[in-house]
């Protein structure tokens, strides 16, 4: 029996665009008002302190959006080139203990593989495997894996068919 790729850090690409998004958004949102704001005004236009405050806002969404990129970003490339140059160490065996998400209750999946625990969750930014059963993800009781992780982090996982 041999195993099938269902993550792999390096063939999924950065993924985590959702905290770097958010100030992105909210920046080109304020600069379109901004902008409005501006050709709605009668020549010559002075800046109010409504106009400030869009300043203000446009400097802290590129803030926000250049350090949540610099930080996932950051992560995820460590973690591919630890997966590629081999840094990774590899569990391989059967997945005990598999905790489901519980709505309500937790928030986030773990199992443990010959007693090394992973733990992930949809709700946290990570550049490893972080699909929940709640999602569609393949992890279950009794499942034959091999893993590459990072401290827990899952670079690499495969099943056995």
């Amino acid at each position: 029996m041999e195993y099938k790729v269902v993550f792999d850090v390096a063939q999924a690409g950065y993924q985590q665009w959702g905290y770097a998004r958010a100030g992105l958004l909210s920046t080109l949102l304020a600069v379109a008002i901004l902008v409005v704001a501006m050709m709605l005004k009668k020549k010559p236009f002075r800046l109010n302190w409504y106009d400030w405050l869009l300043f203000v806002v446009i400097a802290f969404g590129i803030y926000w959006t250049s350090l949540a990129w610099r930080d996932t970003h950051s992560a995820y490339a460590t973690l591919r080139e630890d997966l590629i140059s081999g840094r990774c160490q590899v569990v391989e065996g059967v997945v005990e203990g598999f905790h489901p998400v519980t709505p309500g209750e937790i928030y986030h999946e773990y199992f443990y593989v010959n007693g090394v625990k992973f733990d992930y969750s949809d709700y946290i930014e990570s550049p490893g495997f972080h699909q929940t059963q709640k999602q569609g993800g393949p992890i279950r009781t009794g499942l034959k894996v091999k893993i590459h992780h990072k401290d827990g982090v899952i670079a690499r996982l495969e099943i056995r068919e």
